[in-house]
């Protein structure tokens, strides 16, 4: 993933800055911060918690049976 930063100019010289991740071929999963006990970049950012990061079977002990319609 990579994240690009978007700015929205607002009224009165403000700004609405927005983190957007973007998937790439080039992802190597953020092998960085995963190693310094970080978030990849695309789990840190997402404003919908939309990711999330961990061992396979660690993050299928935390799912939850979805939503009916």
């Amino acid at each position: 993933m990579r994240v690009i930063e978007a700015v929205q100019p607002l009224p009165g010289d403000k700004a609405y800055l927005a983190y957007l991740p973007f998937p790439t071929e080039l992802c190597v999963l953020c092998t960085g911060r995963v190693k310094q006990g970080k978030k990849p970049a695309c789990a840190q950012s997402c404003m919908a918690a939309g990711f999330e990061h961990g061992p396979v079977a660690e993050l299928a002990k935390r799912m939850t049976k979805p939503r009916n319609a």
